[in-house]
């Protein structure tokens, strides 16, 4: 059964329909009395009621003429020129106590073909503010980190946290961080296994024989090549049983280096 609302909710709904996107109406009718209209529930009412905001076919005959009075034309159509739809609606409640909005002017001004003029842009000739370099708001400076402050959420060496992706990741150095690349963190799993063979080769990554992130033990962990992995990606040769994995290395190896030796035959 379709949800009775009181008179004064329908009357202001007819009134503010004109020239109002159906989000901007709910959002107003609930700001004004306290309903719970969504964009979607606010179309089937406009729907149901047939009321139209003057946007698409057609609009509540006589919607527009209430909505504007001709004051409010004389004035809009006098003071357009070099004012914004924002601007525009301060200046309409200052002079007759009517709120728009700037959608509803927006609205407005293109059915008039009005055009304020503005675009945005800087003017030929203007410069914009730039402040000068070590320049600062005075009295911020209270707030400035001391010489050899040490933030207190400073994480010390040795530090664990544990990614997005499951793995745990050990804090190895505080060295202030490249941009956008957090380098005083390495995998885990990465560090041990590295802490036993030396460093990792480039284009190597450590996995884990059983799938288990949590199973650092030496014998668990293989160094393979990126390309050895995504072979055994495509072919599922990852198990659980460390054994099965050792295999499915050994196969995406030998596939490797089979596609590897058919590129340098073809490539003379």
């Amino acid at each position: 059964m379709p949800r009775k609302y009181k008179p004064e909710v329908h009357a202001f709904i007819a009134a503010h329909v004109a020239g109002t996107t159906t989000q901007e109406l709910a959002r107003i009718t609930n700001a004004a009395f306290g309903t719970n209209f969504t964009a979607a529930s606010m179309k089937s009412y406009k729907a149901n009621h047939k009321l139209r905001n003057g946007r698409g076919t057609g609009q509540i005959k006589g919607a527009a003429t209430k909505r504007f009075p001709q004051q409010v034309k004389d004035y809009v159509f006098a003071h357009y020129k070099g004012t914004g739809h924002r601007q525009m609606c301060d200046r309409l409640f200052e002079q007759f106590g009517i709120q728009y909005t700037p959608e509803q002017i927006k609205q407005y001004y293109a059915r008039h073909g009005l055009n304020s003029g503005l675009t945005g842009y800087f003017k030929k000739g203007c410069c914009p503010y730039k402040p000068q370099p070590g320049t600062h708001a005075q009295g911020c400076e209270k707030t400035w980190f001391k010489p050899g402050c040490t933030p207190h959420n400073l994480k010390p060496i040795g530090y664990e946290r544990v990614t997005q992706d499951g793995y745990i990741e050990v804090k190895v150095r505080m060295k202030k961080s490249r941009p956008n690349c957090n380098d005083n963190f390495v995998p885990k799993h990465r560090l041990i296994w590295e802490q036993a063979n030396g460093p990792l080769p480039p284009g190597y990554v450590v996995i884990f024989k059983d799938g288990n992130k949590r199973n650092f033990a030496l014998d668990n962990l293989a160094a393979i090549t990126k390309k050895e992995r995504l072979d055994m990606n495509r072919h599922d040769l990852f198990s659980s049983d460390p054994q099965a994995t050792e295999t499915g290395i050994l196969l995406a190896r030998l596939r490797t280096a089979i596609h590897q030796k058919e590129k340098e035959i073809k490539h003379g």
